[in-house]
C-alpha cells in the first residue's frame, strides 16, 4: 500500500513548458511533470545530466537554464548562441523533459535514499521522432539496472521495443528483469497476455499486425546468425 501512495505517475501528456517560471520550492514532479524545472532549478547537477542527456540524444539540442531577478527560463538550442526559449521549441523536446527529469534524479539518488519505488510512465515517446525514442529504452534500463524498483512503461514505440531486445542481446539487460505485455482487447473487455523474451532478445510470439514486418526481419537476422556461427563451428 506504501508504494502505490508514494508510487511516481507521469500521465501521456505533460504540461506544456511556460515561458518564464517563478522560484518556488520543488514540490512532486505530478501526473502532468509540471514540477520538472522547478526540479531543474533547484539541483545544478540534475539540470547539468539533463543538459548532456538532451545533447547526445536529441540531435544535439542543450538545455540550459536562465535565471532572471526571481525568475527563470529553460532554453534549448544546438549552441548558446541559437537557443531559444524551450516554450517555444518543439513539442517532442518539451514533453520528454519530465520524462527524463525524473529517470535520471532517480539514478542519481544516495545510497541512504535509495528506497523501493514504482514508476509509471504513459507513451514517454509522444511527440518524439522514431530516432529519438531508441535513447528513451536506455534511460529507463539505466533506473531498471540499480536493481530497487519496478518502471512500468506503457508505449506504443517499436525503436524502444527494438532496442530492448537489442539490449538484451547485447548481455546489457538480463532478461529476468524485463516482462512484456500486450494488451489485447476482447468482447470481455481488456486483458494482458504476456509475451516472453529469451535471454537472446527474441520473442516468443507476437501480436498480429503490430510492428510485425519489423519484428520478424528481426528473428530472422537473429536466426541466420546462429546457423551462421553454428556452420563456423563445425567447421
Amino acid at each position: 500500500a506504501q508504494l502505490l501512495d508514494e508510487m511516481v505517475h507521469l500521465g501521456p501528456m505533460r504540461k506544456d513548458i511556460e515561458p518564464a517560471y517563478v522560484e518556488e520550492q520543488p514540490e512532486k514532479l505530478g501526473f502532468d511533470g509540471r514540477q520538472a524545472p522547478q526540479w531543474l532549478r533547484a539541483d545544478p547537477g540534475l539540470m547539468d545530466e539533463t543538459a548532456s542527456w538532451y545533447e547526445e540524444n536529441m540531435d544535439g539540442w542543450r538545455l540550459s537554464l536562465v535565471q532572471s531577478n526571481e525568475t527563470f527560463n529553460l532554453r534549448a538550442g544546438l549552441s548558446k548562441a541559437m537557443a531559444t526559449n524551450l516554450a517555444h521549441a518543439g513539442e517532442g523536446l518539451k514533453q520528454v523533459l519530465p520524462v527524463v527529469v525524473h529517470q535520471l534524479w532517480r539514478q542519481r539518488q544516495e545510497q541512504k535514499d535509495r528506497e523501493t519505488f514504482l514508476d509509471v510512465v504513459e507513451h514517454p515517446d509522444l511527440h518524439l521522432h522514431a530516432a529519438a525514442q531508441a535513447p528513451l529504452a536506455d534511460l529507463f534500463i539505466g533506473t531498471a539496472l540499480q536493481g530497487r524498483g519496478v518502471v512500468l512503461v506503457e508505449t506504443h514505440s517499436e525503436q524502444i521495443l527494438l532496442r530492448l531486445q537489442r539490449r538484451i542481446a547485447e548481455g546489457v539487460l538480463p532478461h529476468s528483469l524485463v516482462a512484456l505485455y500486450f494488451v489485447e482487447v476482447t468482447a470481455e473487455g481488456s486483458r494482458l497476455r504476456p509475451i516472453v523474451l529469451s535471454p537472446d532478445g527474441e520473442v516468443e510470439w507476437w501480436p498480429e499486425g503490430v510492428f510485425e514486418e519489423s519484428f520478424q526481419e528481426v528473428a530472422a537476422m537473429s536466426r541466420a546468425q546462429r546457423r551462421k556461427t553454428a556452420g563456423g563451428e563445425h567447421a
